[in-house]
């Protein structure tokens, strides 16, 4: 008898260098097919018909991918035909694919997805022979099986019953192949054991397995499980009949997989492999599968490193992790288009991308590229001989400022120190990094003549006009000394003093105070070249320039100020800032400190204050006056009407905005509110007095100092007023006059009308009398 194995997974492998291990079963199908030993368990029938069926195989033990055939053959060997004979086939799903099938007689059909196929063939005569031919390719590893039967005819058969799937009738039978099953280190299959059978033995190499044995167990439930290469097989006995697996399950090491390269570091840095490139040795690098660790190893000393042994297949992804070299950054992944020589470790994860790999497949492409950051920097010195040359008498300059642009944009400043020396570290080498130097120039000193001589350790490298140096690009791990800068001293300078001119004449004189914090520019050949600002004194200086250049200055208007005249006369004492703030040119010599370059600013002034009901006439603003809103105010300048206003619910009124100075004469005029009439003008106290002429409304002329605000200017108006009433009495003799006899009447309502409305009420006294005022 021969029994059937089928092989129902083969997943993926883990690599070998361990963690992992997959536990994969296979199960048995007890498809039994007799030999003859039991023919006589059935009773015999009377029909003459006798179907017998044979499966058989082309190739019991093929590779991947080869086309095998199955063969059905059905026989006759009664002495009646058989009639409306069918066969039912079934193949294993997932491990052959029918590619075709031919049949002797009848027809065949099947469906893929279950496998199962029907083999209509009708009659078939007395000692003939049908057979069905089926072809099919090999899709996956393990032990398939395909079984047909006669599933059905009219009549009887002599010895079988169609259709009723028993293994020991000569109308069953079954063909398998095996595929070895690929096996890497830490790979475990469980194989159950079958049902039904007694005396059951695993056997591995033809041997039953022990405890000795290393490729295979046996566990508690008597299933096997294969932990290594190995032809593994059974002996069984069911129904007294001795058994065993008609096809062995043969596992057979997998061929392994590869993969490394090698760790440099990028000169460069354009992320490629290439001329100057020099290996690093000694870093760590880790395999990863499947997300997890599970290797490590370091390049040698030609920064090479490798893993070996690896399981390939679509199911294990590998990636590699490098730890950073101390002193190295990451160097641009993924550049250029040749895989082979550019760099795949990620700057954020440390790791390549991950692959797969084909059996047998070592990949060499898995580099790291890394840089040491570069520096650069050098020395400022004053030129004593103006040669733009380092020599003997050219000493350091300390404090100088120094800008480091990286393409085209200020990244870092430094001052240099004690010695004239600066530096700019953790920079960045390669092509697509542009590094330029500015120099501040040195209050009282100007840019040498760059790039002299041809010792360029030794030059000046700062521009005369823009203070950089060129653009240098650097290599990993590159120190650059030679960017340096040379400047001489100049003495000539010029600046002075910015004031409030309290009386706007345009010169400083008493009374005048300074203005600190103004901006101040210096301008040469139009161009800016210095900006400083007033100190407290109202002082400013502008050192170091050359002599023979043409120099302006420009005065920012501090807030809330405007500039007074200009060049009005002593120049020592005059302001100078003309239209724009902007000064004349000004020319000077060597060691010339020009002292007269001087701006005056004023601030607008106003004035104002208040119109009053002046009750008791007494000229001056005391308890019980009131304010006067809606009077119209006229603001006369030099004897011109210039603005006008309303006082307002307060009586309040002011002008603003106003030139101060002598030439700037101002005066107000206050119209006569309606039932009013002018008070008594400057009385007594002028911030409380009534300033209003009464014959004209003008008050006095006044001038305005620099941010003054006048509030002294007052009109105080009192009210005209008019009134009526008498007496009432009671006329004894009703003769409609008062006369002797007649006598007041106290307490009577009297109601004053306007315009038909009434606008107050009062009572007549004890002696008759009201009045309405």
């Amino acid at each position: 008898m021969a029994y059937l194995l089928a092989f129902l997974a083969t997943p993926a492998r883990p690599q070998p260098t361990g963690g992992l291990r997959f536990y994969r079963r296979i199960a048995l199908a007890g498809l039994l097919s007799l030999t003859g030993l039991l023919t006589g368990a059935l009773a015999q029938q009377s029909s003459q018909v006798n179907l017998s069926l044979n499966k058989s195989i082309s190739n019991a033990s093929p590779a991947l991918g080869d086309v095998v055939t199955y063969t059905v053959a059905v026989t006759n060997t009664g002495s009646a035909t058989a009639t409306s004979v069918v066969v039912s086939e079934s193949m294993a799903v997932g491990y052959s694919t029918m590619l075709s099938s031919t049949a002797s007689v009848g027809t065949y059909s099947s469906t893929a997805a279950t496998g199962q196929g029907t083999w209509i063939i009708g009659s078939i005569a007395p000692n003939q022979t049908v057979t069905l031919l089926i072809t099919a390719k090999v899709q996956a590893e393990g032990v398939a099986f395909n079984a047909a039967e006669v599933q059905s005819m009219d009549g009887t058969d002599a010895n079988s019953i169609p259709g009723n799937g028993n293994l020991l009738e000569d109308d069953y039978d079954n063909a398998c192949f095996s595929v070895p099953i690929t096996w890497y280190a830490g790979d475990e299959y469980t194989v159950d054991k079958p049902t039904g059978f007694t005396s059951f033995t695993w056997l591995s190499g033809g041997n039953p397995i022990s405890a000795s044995n290393t490729e295979a167990s046996v566990d508690a439930n008597g299933n096997l499980v294969i932990k290594g290469p190995g032809i593994f097989s059974f002996n069984a006995v069911r129904n007294a009949c001795p058994v065993s697996n008609c096809c062995n399950i043969i596992v057979q090491p997998g061929k392994t997989a590869g993969l490394g390269n090698y760790v440099f570091e990028d000169k460069n840095a354009d992320g490629i492999q290439n001329g100057g490139d020099v290996p690093i040795p000694g870093v760590l690098v880790t395999l990863y599968q499947n997300g997890s660790a599970v290797a490590t190893t370091t390049t040698d000393g030609s920064g090479l490193y490798s893993f070996t042994g690896l399981t390939p297949g679509t199911s294990n992804s590998y990636a590699v992790g490098f730890a950073t070299p101390t002193g190295f950054t990451t160097t641009s992944p993924l550049a250029g288009t040749n895989g082979a020589i550019d760099s795949d470790v990620s700057p954020i994860t440390g790791k390549t991308a991950s692959v797969t790999l084909a059996p047998s497949e070592f990949n060499p492409d898995l580099d790291a590229g890394y840089i040491k950051p570069a520096s650069l920097g050098d020395y400022v010195f004053n030129d004593k001989n103006k040669d733009g040359i380092q020599n003997a008498g050219d000493t350091p300059i300390p404090g100088v400022l120094v800008t480091l642009f990286q393409n085209g944009s200020a990244v870092a400043t430094t001052l240099t120190d004690g010695m004239g020396a600066y530096s700019f570290t953790g920079l960045t080498p390669g092509s697509s990094n542009n590094y330029v130097v500015g120099f501040a120039t040195p209050t009282n000193f100007t840019a040498t003549t760059p790039l002299s001589g041809t010792d360029k350790t030794l030059d000046s490298d700062a521009d005369l006009i823009t203070g950089k140096s060129t653009s240098v690009t650097l290599t990993s791990g590159e120190n650059n000394t030679s960017i340096d800068a040379g400047f001489y001293q100049l003495t000539a300078g010029l600046g002075d003093y910015v004031f409030e001119d309290k009386n706007a004449n345009g010169t400083q004189d008493a009374g005048d105070v300074p203005i600190p914090g103004v901006l101040v520019t210096l301008y040469a050949s139009g161009s800016v070249v210095g900006t400083t600002l007033t100190d407290g004194t109202g002082a400013y200086s502008f050192t170091g320039l050359t002599p023979g250049v043409s120099y302006t200055v420009g005065f920012g208007t501090p807030a809330g100020f405007t500039p007074t005249l200009a060049n009005v006369g002593d120049d020592m004492k005059d302001s100078d800032a003309g239209v724009g703030g902007l000064t004349g040119a000004y020319s000077l010599s060597a060691n010339e400190f020009n002292p007269t370059v001087d701006a005056g600013f004023y601030k607008p002034a106003s004035l104002g204050d208040y119109v009053f009901n002046d009750v008791n006439k007494d000229g001056t603003q005391n308890a019980g006056d009131s304010p006067i809103p809606g009077v119209l105010v006229t603001l006369f300048q030099n004897g011109s009407a210039v603005a006008t206003t309303l006082t307002d619910g307060s009586g309040a009124y002011s002008f603003t905005g106003l030139t101060p100075g002598a030439t700037n004469v101002y005066q107000v005029k206050f119209a006569t509110p309606t039932n009013f009439s002018s008070t008594s003008a400057n009385v007594g106290f002028d911030g409380l007095d009534s300033d209003a002429d009464p014959l004209t409304g003008f008050s006095q002329t006044l001038t305005l100092t620099s941010g003054e605000n006048n509030t002294s200017v007052d009109a105080g108006f009192y009210q005209l007023t008019a009134g009526l009433g008498d007496y009432v009495f009671e006329d004894k003799n009703a003769n409609g006059t008062q006369d002797v006899g007649d006598v007041p009447i106290p307490n009577v309502l009297v109601t004053l009308y306007a315009s038909g409305s009434a606008v107050g009420t009062t009572l007549t006294d004890g002696t008759g009398a009201y009045s309405f005022t």
